[in-house]
Order: structure tokens, then sequence, then C-alpha cells
């Protein structure tokens, strides 16, 4: 069942703006101090709330090996995560899409529905956006960063196991419903939901077929391309498409309605503030 974290909750920063009235909740532990699946909550206009779970620094083995996943999911290598970070603990929803941007794009408009039909330079002006309320830099993360805090400490096809048997647990999928409401299905280990099915979620590199065998410390991805990087699979998938290696791309300026994103924070700028 969904995990229970009490946010540490120390002081507001109280910002004006033309979509609102907002308030960051800020958490000021020191950096040595942060745990796994910890929480900080930004406060939107009209009490609504945007939660982030925090990821800590670390290794792991990125992609499959061959014969398990796809080619491009090709070469396995490990990689270091060398700064923590805030992960939206769900996709961002409808809610507060609308709460920021003033706009309703999704084809499913239920508040608390993933937001969808939206680009990925769309998604970069929400996190533009949110960073100006907020005084923080909010981006997109880097799928390096979204297969970490996938796995949450996993090497298996899914953070959960090598079996598709209790899959029903985490999302909902192959089906003809749409998305639904984030949170409804159990969490990964670091508390993160939704990390399998609902929406398609953007991340900030550029695609490429195979990984860079010496992009080894937070990597990036390639410098330039065609598309961006989708992670996470869609309410439309089976499971083999929603693996936490699993890997797919998109033009930055295509919208569907099975195509999503959620936010990161660095840890740092935390405990700047």
């Amino acid at each position: 069942m969904k995990k229970v974290i009490v946010p540490i909750i120390i002081s507001f920063i109280i910002i004006a703006s033309v979509a609102g009235m907002f308030l960051y909740k800020k958490n000021t532990m020191a950096i040595e101090s942060r745990k796994a699946g910890e929480k900080i909550t930004i406060e939107l206009e009209n009490g609504l709330l945007l939660d982030l779970t925090y990821i800590p620094q670390g290794a792991f083995y990125m992609g499959s090996a061959e014969g398990i996943g796809d080619e491009d999911e090709l070469p396995v290598r490990k990689v270091e995560i060398t700064n923590g970070f805030y992960m939206g603990t769900c996709e961002v929803t409808n809610a507060q899409w609308q709460a920021v941007m003033g706009t309703m794009p999704s084809t499913y408009t239920d508040k608390d529905v993933p937001v969808h039909n939206v680009s990925y330079n769309d998604c970069l002006s929400f996190c533009k956006k949110l960073s100006e309320l907020t005084g923080y830099n909010v981006s997109l993360p880097t799928e390096a960063q979204w297969e970490y805090a996938c796995r949450g400490g996993t090497d298996t096809k899914w953070f959960f196991g090598d079996s598709e048997d209790d899959f029903y647990k985490y999302a909902s999928l192959e089906n003809a419903n749409g998305p639904y409401s984030v949170a409804t299905y159990e969490p990964n280990q670091y508390g993160l939901y939704d990390m399998y099915g609902n929406v398609m979620e953007w991340c900030e590199d550029y695609y490429a077929a195979n990984y860079d065998v010496d992009d080894l410390i937070n990597p990036t991805g390639p410098e330039t391309g065609t598309s961006r990087v989708l992670r996470g699979g869609g309410w439309g998938e089976s499971p083999d498409y929603c693996r936490s290696a699993y890997r797919n791309a998109s033009g930055e300026d295509n919208k569907t309605d099975g195509i999503g994103f959620r936010i990161i924070i660095f840890d740092d700028m935390i405990n700047e503030k």
C-alpha cells in the first residue's frame, strides 16, 4: 500500500506571481542527513501540493544485457550519479499543470490524472515557470537519473523482480481507458509512483541508438539529435515495454495522450536556500 513519509518542513517562502500565490515548504536538513525517500513539498495556489522524493547519489548498471532488452539498451555499463536529487513523487497532474500554466492540454481532464498532450518543449516551459515561482532550478530528469530512480537499487527487469506476475500491483497496462489518477498503485523502493505505465515520461536527453561507453559519470546523452528520450511506458503498453531499462523517443514537439513527465530539483539547491 502507499508508503507514508512525514515531510520535514521548516519555513515558508512566499512568492507572488501572475499565476497566483505560491508557497515553497522548505527542507533545511544538511545534505548528509537526508535519507532516500524523504519528501519536500511545493504548495501551489489554492493549497494544491506537489511532492518530491529524495533520491541519494550512487551507482548502478544502466541498460539491459544482450538478449533481455532491446538493442538500444546496450551496452550495459556502470554509471555514477554523484549528486542526490529530488524527483516528483508522481507524474505532474492536470491540476498541477493548470495551477502553474493556466491551461488544460489533456484529453482526459480529471484533476489527478497525469497531464498529457504536452510536448518536450511544453514541459520545459513548465519547468521554467515553476523555477521562477520557487527560486529553484526545476528540470526534467536525465534518462540516467530516471532509470537510477526507477530501479530503486535493483538490477532486475522491473524494480519488483524478473517476473511480471505481480505487475498488477504497480500499474494498469494494456487497457483502453486512458491514463488514471496518480498514486493509484504501489510505489517503488524510493516511494515513487507510476514509474511504470500511466504515461511515458519525457527526459532531458537527446536519443541515441546506443549508449556511449565513455559517458559514465552523470551521463547526459549526445549533444545533438532529432528526438528526446521517453521512459516508463504508457497505459496502453505491455509490461515488457515498461521495464526499468526500456527506452523510447519522440520529436520535441510531439504530443499524445500517452506522454507526460515528472520533474527534479537537485538537493544542493535545497540546502542553499
